[in-house]
């Protein structure tokens, strides 16, 4: 700058990323002479037209200022105020004793969003020129990742499309089967990675960038496959940020980005010709026809498969009685998807799980389906021991089948990444290995047999109750191509942890939806007061309050809060799914309960990882003291008594 311009006399940086905190954080309070007591910043309204950004877009850019100052100047963070006003016309007024001090316009550019209706406006790199404290030049000089960013969005995805052998006839491709298999991309820049002494928050504009990598190529999709069949393509191929650090800040930019082809693969639907027993009457050998072609299986044959042996699935429970271990199915990338039954000890080989439903109420856990929602798999398998070894008389009132970890692909990817960058959240590993919810696709015949692990269990057990186990950002979600906030995907916003705990709680519209929705209210008070008094219900109001302050006042819509007092609990149809896959929407006759438990655990270690564990444990303790006082009823039915499903939990 000073060759440029040979008379400057000050040079004042500013972070292009996150740059009202920063500015008010390292300029605008140090300039405060003297002890103050209030700090109140006027922000401009976030909406553009057409664009993506939120009211309180500038807002949640200054996140979590208001815990900073306290930290700093120890001014309660209740004394940080926000407005938001239409109005003014810089974006940043700050006012400290109701005196202003300090305005702020950061540099700010335009984008198109990838599906090329709406618009983005993240902060960018640039200078601004000033003489006897008036403007004089302004010039953007866009920051190394938007230069990236724009490059990859415009220039390489459509290369890729013009290479991929799309059949707009064939409406299954990117639904059941992939476009692709992935594309791994490596950057290399300088930039900001900072970890805040805020909960478990930290500033990353590498982060940052691979959050818009991995979803903004997934809506690329969704947009080109609305475009070409008339629905997104849902399952394109796996997206792989692998996003490195570089110290030197003179250095430039690298990058690499590797596009792997699909290889069809034939779905051979094995079917059972004959099952063999020896002289003791065990069984010993299955014939099966994989098309034309005739295969014999021994008891003893190894699965040429492999299994993830994380937390010892495989060996560790092979002890216990009261556990059978099953193979629901091989994953995208061939790995086994095992479930346990959890049951009193059953000493025949052969059992209907369907009659043991009918005897006592059975329970499903479903865990590890976002695999960087990191604490759901040891939690329920935690429980699961406990029950055996300490409180082995409940399962003489209920059964339990659990899926540990029922997405084992994503389980790789996050082991992959965080290897690298351990406290980043990895959406990478959040979907299946080609960027699939698989919930999606279950019901349907597809190369993805994570999809069917739960429906298998469906109609073995016939299960009472249904719970999925997840996770939500452990921290702040930045996305600073998508609108700031997290992507436009989600229905509402996981920009910040809204509790430390909560619960979803669906119900069908069918004849069964009185009893289902009385269920769901009995069993949401049940498991709001097993938190009564603890930890939990303490963290749950300072993350409610943080949502509130940041997001719920200026967007009740997109920041919904369902409070019970210890937990929210979202039973508003508008929140929770809706797609026919859902257990209780499938099956509304005999699934009397259906809910997810979310906790802020992506991705988190040590103590949080322990407390995010016993706060599910203690989640699904409700759900079992609930299933536990709910008695079997019998009504009898074509001259035999069955039990009256669904049942009506007490």
């Amino acid at each position: 700058m000073y060759k440029k311009f040979s008379n400057l006399k000050t040079i004042t940086v500013r972070s292009a990323f996150k740059t009202g905190l920063y500015w008010i954080l390292e300029e605008v309070l140090p300039s405060v002479s003297g002890h103050f007591e209030q700090v109140k910043i006027i922000c401009k309204d976030g909406v553009n037209q057409n664009g993506l950004e939120q009211h309180n877009r500038w807002i949640m850019e200054l996140y979590p200022v208001d815990e900073l100052i306290e930290m700093q100047y120890g001014i309660p963070k209740e004394n940080v105020q926000f407005e938001l006003s239409s109005t003014q016309q810089h974006i940043y007024s700050v006012y400290v004793d109701d005196l202003l001090i300090a305005e702020l316009n950061p540099l700010i550019s335009e984008l198109d969003y990838v599906d090329g209706q709406r618009k983005v406006y993240p902060t960018t790199a640039g200078y601004r020129l000033f003489e006897d404290g008036k403007l004089v030049q302004e010039n953007a000089i866009l920051s190394d990742r938007e230069r990236f960013y724009k490059t990859y969005i415009n220039e390489f995805l459509p290369q890729i499309v013009g290479k991929l052998n799309i059949d707009v006839t064939n409406r299954d491709q990117g639904q059941l089967f992939p476009l692709f298999d992935r594309i791994e991309i490596d950057f290399t820049s300088s930039g900001i990675e900072e970890e805040l002494n805020v909960k478990q928050e930290a500033n990353s504009s590498f982060e940052a960038l691979y959050e818009d990598l991995y979803f903004n190529t997934l809506d690329y999709f969704n947009e080109l496959g609305r475009r070409l069949v008339n629905q997104p393509y849902q399952a394109p191929g796996g997206i792989i940020p692998f996003i490195h650090i570089e110290e030197n800040i003179y250095k430039p930019i690298k990058s690499v980005i590797r596009a792997y082809k699909w290889h069809e693969k034939t779905n051979l639907v094995p079917v059972t010709k004959r099952i063999l027993f020896n002289q003791e009457g065990q069984f010993e050998t299955v014939e099966m026809y994989l098309g034309n072609y005739l295969k014999v299986m021994e008891m003893n044959d190894n699965l040429k498969y492999k299994i993830k042996n994380v937390y010892q699935l495989s060996t560790r429970y092979q002890n216990y009685s009261e556990v059978k271990l099953n193979y629901g199915d091989i994953s995208y990338k061939g790995n086994v998807i095992p479930f346990f039954e959890v049951t009193e000890p059953i000493t025949s080989d052969f059992y209907s799980g369907l009659k043991k439903s009918d005897e006592k109420h059975t329970i499903v856990f479903e865990a590890g389906h976002h695999p960087n929602e990191v604490s759901s798999t040891p939690a329920i398998l935690e429980l699961m021991e406990d029950i055996i070894c300490h409180h082995p008389e409940i399962l003489k009132k209920i059964n339990i089948i659990i899926i540990p970890l029922s997405n084992p692909d994503g389980y790789e990817i996050m082991e992959s990444l965080t290897k690298e960058h351990p406290k980043w959240k990895h959406h990478a590993a959040r979907f299946n290995a080609v960027g699939l919810e698989f919930a999606y696709v279950k019901f349907q015949e597809s190369v993805f047999g994570e999809a069917n692990v739960l429906p298998l269990i469906l109609k073995k057990w016939a299960p009472d109750i249904v719970i999925d186990d997840h996770g939500i950002p452990a921290r702040e979600w930045v996305q600073p191509f998508a609108g700031y906030a997290c992507p436009p995907i989600f229905p509402v916003s996981y920009t910040l942890p809204s509790a430390k705990i909560y619960g979803i709680g669906r119900y069908a519209d069918y004849d069964t939806r009185e009893v289902q929705a009385t269920n769901l209210d009995r069993v949401a008070e049940k498991v709001n007061m097993i938190f009564e008094g603890t930890i939990f219900a303490q963290e749950n109001a300072y993350w409610r309050e943080r949502y509130y302050k940041y997001g719920t006042k200026w967007d009740p819509q997109k920041y919904p809060i369902e409070e019970m007092g210890n937990i929210n609990f979202y039973r508003s149809m508008e929140v929770t799914p809706t797609y026919s896959s859902v257990s209780i929407l499938r099956y509304p006759q005999w699934v009397a309960l259906d809910i997810i438990s979310e906790v802020s655990d992506e991705i988190v270690y040590d103590e949080e990882l322990t407390s995010c564990i016993e706060a599910h444990k203690l989640f699904n303790q409700a759900i079992i003291e609930a299933a536990l006082s709910t008695k079997v009823n019998k009504i009898k039915q074509f001259g035999r008594y069955f039990k009256k499903r669904p049942i009506e939990i007490r």
